[in-house]
């Protein structure tokens, strides 16, 4: 507001005047150059005098920006000397800038050892953080740094280097990377599941496009809300990488979570098992349903439906088996394929009816984590061809930061049911 303030003294412009300056709106420079015309007495001259009047602006204006903000960096100075801190300036540096009245380069001050941005430049737009948007933006969209160059020279009329751009994008890079490195909540139910991305790889001139696995992983924290814990790239089987996941998990505040629910792929139940042998898994049952029905013919498909649903619609464990052994008997004789899957079938499909009924149904689904990766499919097919893994690493911490903090006001269905002795034994703190 000071800065401001001393900007409208000295040049006489109202808040409003400058700001168009600053967003190149040529209505406001125009009505500054026919307010001088209407005054003139020389209307032979007017063209020139206008011409003079913007060049003089120009001069005037750059000078007084320059002037505020080293009035803002030696306050910056003052505060970093009352701290105790290593105020040695260290010269200037150039910044480009873009207005109605032309393209100026502005001289800002800089310190040895702190770090300073303007405040007036972050107002109206023409700094370095809204330029790190767009070329963060041209990035995620497949560009490389020497096509941003370019992409911002043509466009924007802003000569960065391709080595400042790179700047920006590994300081983004390391931004996201801490995403896995951030303690999470000692989740009492986390589910796993594995999705496919779109990359773009190149090899030699050849390029090609191929999708490739991410594993994620969604806790209910706590408080009840589902939250993405963390996420690895790699094959979706292999269990190597799951045990990767988890233990990088493990180490960062997933000590104790009640139970894992999973599809019935290879990998995530062996690597649960090893890193947390106490924990109980639950293999989707809407994944396990579509096993089922790949052994049948398609006209029984809604008769093995219908049937198997009574399965899990039981209220206990042993009303679910006696009703599985009926659903085993009755179509395992019609179906050779089928009854060797169910025999093949383990106790993990039932072990949700380790927890109350009130929240069962949103335990022996995988349906809690569909929503995340249906958001990231989303993202990555409109606007997104991922050129490395860093590319995606930028990308895909933007979508689950988006996902986290879009869930925090809807709890878990059924969790506030529960009575609170039991959901305190569970891990609950609501």
């Amino acid at each position: 507001t000071s800065t401001m303030k001393s900007i409208i003294q000295n040049c006489q412009l109202s808040d409003k005047i400058l700001k168009g300056i600053l967003n190149n709106d040529e209505n406001v420079v125009n009505s500054i150059k026919k307010g001088v015309i209407e005054e003139s007495e020389f209307p032979r001259f007017l063209d020139n005098f206008a011409e003079r009047l913007s060049d003089q602006l120009r001069v005037c204006f750059q000078r007084i920006i320059e002037k505020n903000i080293s009035a803002e960096f030696f306050d910056r100075l003052e505060e970093a000397a009352t701290e105790g801190k290593d105020t040695s300036r260290n010269g200037y540096y150039e910044r480009k800038i873009r207005t109605s009245l032309g393209d100026f380069l502005i001289q800002i001050p800089r310190a040895r050892f702190l770090s300073f941005t303007t405040k007036l430049l972050n107002k109206y737009g023409h700094n370095l953080g809204k330029i790190e948007d767009y070329i963060l933006s041209l990035y995620r969209s497949g560009n490389t740094e020497n096509d941003i160059v370019n992409i911002l020279s043509q466009t924007e009329g802003i000569g960065l280097s391709a080595s400042t751009i790179q700047k920006i994008i590994k300081t983004t890079i390391g931004e996201s990377l801490k995403f896995n490195q951030e303690q999470v909540e000692d989740c009492p139910f986390v589910y796993l599941d594995a999705t496919y991305i779109p990359f773009k790889r190149s090899i030699g001139l050849d390029k090609s496009v191929e999708k490739e696995g991410i594993l994620v992983a969604l806790g209910i924290t706590p408080s009840g809300y589902k939250k993405i814990l963390g996420y690895v790239f790699g094959e979706t089987e292999k269990i190597d990488l799951w045990k990767e996941l988890l233990r990088n998990l493990k180490e960062r505040g997933l000590k104790n979570p009640k139970m894992f629910i999973t599809d019935g792929l290879s990998g995530r139940p062996e690597a649960i098992r090893e890193i947390y042998p106490h924990a109980l898994h639950q293999r989707c049952i809407v994944h396990y349903q579509r096993n089922l029905k790949s052994h049948v013919r398609k006209s029984d498909w809604d008769n093995i439906g219908d049937d198997f649903q009574k399965v899990y619609r039981s209220k206990t464990k042993e009303e679910a088996l006696d009703k599985f052994e009926l659903f085993s008997s009755f179509w395992g004789t019609k179906y050779k394929g089928l009854k060797q899957r169910i025999e093949k079938t383990n106790d993990n499909i039932f072990s949700c009816y380790s927890f109350p009924e009130e929240i069962r149904r949103s335990l022996y689904t995988s349906n809690a984590i569909e929503g995340f990766n249906s958001k990231l499919k989303r993202e990555t097919r409109k606007r997104i061809l991922m050129n490395s893994e860093d590319n995606a690493s930028i990308v895909i911490t933007a979508v689950c930061r988006s996902y986290n903090s879009s869930k925090l006001g809807r709890r878990r269905n059924g969790l506030l049911k529960v009575p609170q002795e039991v959901r305190e034994e569970l891990g609950f703190d609501i």
